[in-house]
């Protein structure tokens, strides 16, 4: 289902598409059930705060490409073997066109995004999709005597994840920016059955329940 026009707290910006990767669709899509909770947490908005929704189904040819970009990357930081494999799927999943074992945007479950007000975006510390320690959940919870500024930041990724939690998404600690409803990474953390698999095409723009 889009997300363009379902609700004026909802910004899309499809942050793949903006960069010219290879098939990244000119919209955000999710499944149905995952909408009503991004719908449910609009209402947990502060006033004067809204989202912004960087990704959400992602194709494989996406999947792919960024795995490749981000192994690249890491290949010329003189990463190998099991430690190159260990940091890559930190970060970004290992694409996969079984939609019995697919990546976690595969199945419309998953959602990067962070809020906004009348100012631009909240300082979350780190940059979407910014591959480093910092952009880890609670990494400005762990500094000692942290600045006015750690503290800012620490309350804005505490806002972000409250709202979603209380919406009933799961957050991915290794992104401030990453959340999920049924699907492994969402089943994983609650302790239920997956509901959703892969999907490998959009039917009419819209992935149904």
């Amino acid at each position: 289902m889009s997300l363009t026009g379902i609700s004026e707290k909802i910004v899309v910006e499809p942050y793949y598409f903006q960069n010219n990767i290879p098939g990244a669709p000119n919209d955000c899509y999710l499944r149905e059930g995952a909408v009503k909770r991004l719908l449910k947490a609009v209402h947990f908005l502060p006033v004067d705060h809204y989202f912004i929704v960087f990704d959400a189904w992602r194709p494989y040819k996406v999947q792919l490409a960024l795995y490749r970009q981000f192994e690249k990357q890491l290949q010329l930081k003189g990463l190998a073997g099991n430690e190159l494999k260990k940091e890559l799927t930190k970060y970004v999943d290992r694409p996969s066109e079984d939609p019995m074992r697919p990546s976690n945007h595969l199945t419309g479950g998953a959602i990067d995004l962070t809020i906004a007000n009348k100012h631009g975006p909240l300082n979350m510390g780190s940059k979407f999709d910014e591959f480093t320690e910092m952009s880890r959940t609670d990494y400005f919870e762990q500094i000692k005597n942290p600045s006015p500024l750690d503290r800012e930041i620490k309350e804005n990724r505490k806002l972000l994840k409250s709202i979603m939690e209380k919406a009933g998404f799961t957050n991915y600690d290794e992104e401030w920016w990453h959340y999920d409803y049924g699907n492994q990474n969402w089943a994983l953390k609650t302790g239920n059955e997956a509901i959703y698999g892969g999907v490998l095409e959009l039917a009419g723009h819209r992935i149904t329940y």
